[in-house]
């Protein structure tokens, strides 16, 4: 599922890699393996799940503790968008990685109706990720990104993923209605019980990913990569 499903054809089988953002460090547990060494970084202590398996550093993508030309392989999941100076995120980004290597990170589309919506959710106080509910600094376009990114990455591949925003907009009626929206009850708010996606996917708006094989999945994400909920962006540092 994405975005580890890109993620995963991204990262190279081994080499020096930085989970930039890493959270509680459930993405670098799932890639890491032989060969392969990922050091996790976070502005924030692993509060879930951590139990010491991988590095964790303390620190801020804006200020990295590491030397240049130190990584393989870079990676950043909705993270840069919660810094203000998110040009100098991503070149500290750069910065880190080694001439060649590939940076990896997401963030969300600026004219997505998943952007009004994430908003509206929290403005009504009805946004049902409360772990996520942080404000942003930026939303992005392609000419956003290419900007941010500079001269010194090349070859830069965008996509989008999910784009169903329909299902969401059901979920934020319900919750202005009920006054809560619990994904785990089962209860689509009108959608089909007989569905096989899972309420999290639904919400997300993976339905249109989800029955798609591979070639059909990357002509989607790349043909209506703005109206997505995330831009996927891999750029190599030249």
């Amino acid at each position: 599922m994405e975005p580890h499903d890109s993620l995963r054809g991204a990262m190279p089988a081994a080499g020096l890699i930085l989970d930039a953002g890493a959270g509680d460090a459930a993405s670098a547990r799932q890639f890491s393996g032989p060969g392969r060494s990922i050091i996790c970084l976070d502005i924030h202590p692993p509060v879930k799940g951590y139990d010491g398996d991988v590095p964790f550093v303390m620190g801020s993508i804006a200020h990295l503790p590491f030397k240049e030309n130190a990584f393989d392989f870079v990676y950043c999941l909705s993270v840069v968008q919660l810094v203000e100076d998110d040009r100098g995120a991503v070149s500290e980004l750069r910065r880190v990685l080694k001439k060649g290597g590939s940076l990896f990170f997401t963030v969300p589309t600026y004219f997505s109706v998943f952007h009004i919506l994430r908003e509206c959710e929290r403005f009504c106080n009805v946004y049902p990720f409360p772990e996520f509910d942080v404000p942003h600094y930026h939303y992005y376009t392609k000419r956003r990104i290419r900007e941010v990114l500079g001269e010194e990455c090349s070859d830069a591949e965008i996509r989008g993923y999910q784009f169903n925003a329909f299902p969401r907009l059901l979920f934020f009626i319900r919750s202005l209605i009920t006054g809560s929206c619990d994904l785990k009850t089962g209860d689509r708010a009108g959608i089909q019980e007989k569905s096989s996606l899972s309420d999290r996917e639904l919400f997300h708006g993976r339905a249109v990913e989800k029955n798609l094989p591979l070639k059909g999945k990357r002509f989607f994400s790349r043909l209506f990569r703005d109206v997505a909920y995330h831009y996927l962006i891999t750029a190599r540092k030249g």
